[in-house]
């Protein structure tokens, strides 16, 4: 199954999966799960374990036939419906927070670096105001 997604994924344009931030994933055509992380950069570190691991929750489930992927409209509600919730912290430290909610169908958790005080991205213009926090992962699961 490894070799499959391998494939898949050399099929995209290699500007495009440069730009690659993370996975949405349909289990018989419903969103199971939508991974994002914050930079293409951190995604890339962590792709081939998060691969692994939809293959290792994929494997007992029972593959239905014609069954069509959901389309980019339906990732977009599922990610809808648990960001409508109202948030709640979840796990705080002096480096990151923790965040989770819960939508009817859905839950999120985000997770965000906490930059110190005036800090700014090395990107950005000098005279751009710094952010409070860098949203490292955003992780959307079905109910």
């Amino acid at each position: 199954m490894e070799h499959e997604v391998d494939a898949a994924l050399a099929k995209l344009p290699p500007a495009d999966r440069a730009r690659m931030v993370g996975y949405a994933v349909a289990l018989n055509g419903a969103v199971a799960t939508v991974d994002v992380f914050g930079s293409p950069a951190l995604f890339k570190k962590l792709e081939t374990k998060l691969v692994r691991s939809y293959l290792t929750e994929a494997i007992d489930v029972a593959a239905h036939k014609d069954i069509k992927p959901p389309s980019p409209a339906d990732v977009k509600l599922f990610i809808a419906d648990a960001e409508k919730a109202a948030e709640q912290p979840s796990y705080d430290t002096a480096v990151a927070a923790t965040a989770i909610k819960s939508g009817a169908h859905a839950s999120k958790a985000k997770v965000e670096y906490k930059r110190a005080a005036g800090a700014r991205p090395t990107t950005a213009a000098p005279d751009s105001p710094a952010p409070a926090a860098l949203v490292l992962y955003e992780n959307y699961q079905a109910h």
